[in-house]
């Protein structure tokens, strides 16, 4: 019996006596643009061009009148869907995201170029979630030329492709879009 005790005993200290340190969701580092602190970038453009795989850019409540590029996996967050707002003034495609697991979410994306090949979002690469964003006055709302991503909880009006005026524009393929 004492024998099985000490056996006991030692399986069992070594697992209460461990310190467990939480790790957090995001292991990447938070990026901001607007705002006020020190650090935070004017443009998301240069954000993204500094950040890293798995780096999460928070952009502040205001108007970005440029067109941006994702060409590295980031969780790319706008403060409220009404009033993070990216304006592509007309001239091109607002958002192309080149990069496989990126997800953008609270975002209000307009004004592409009246083009056939211009869009309020571009996805171009797998594995890629778009949410809570409202997607309005493009030549086309979102088009999707990839496999693989999720499209969801959008308000996507008042886009102009074919006079449809809704537009999310499908080429590949176990896409998802839902309650848009």
């Amino acid at each position: 019996v004492g024998i099985i005790l000490l056996f006991v005993g030692i399986a069992y200290a070594p697992a209460i006596a461990q310190n467990t340190e939480k790790q957090s969701a995001s292991r990447g580092t938070w990026l901001y643009v607007g705002g006020s602190g020190p650090g935070n970038y004017t443009r998301i453009q240069d954000a993204l061009d500094n950040a890293s795989p798995g780096d999460t850019i928070y952009v502040y409540a205001g108007t970005y009148k440029e067109l941006i590029t994702v060409r590295t996996p980031v969780h790319l967050i706008g403060q409220h869907r009404l009033t993070t707002i990216l304006d592509g003034n007309f001239i091109e495609t607002v958002v192309t995201i080149l990069a496989d697991g990126t997800t953008m979410t609270g975002f209000t994306v307009k004004n592409s170029r009246y083009y056939i090949m211009a869009a309020g979002i571009m996805v171009q690469a797998n594995y890629t979630s778009i949410k809570n964003c409202e997607v309005c006055d493009n030549y086309q709302g979102i088009f999707l030329h990839c496999y693989t991503t999720r499209i969801h909880h959008n308000l996507i009006s008042g886009n102009w492709l074919h006079h449809n005026f809704d537009s999310i524009k499908f080429q590949g393929s176990y896409s998802e879009a839902s309650n848009n």
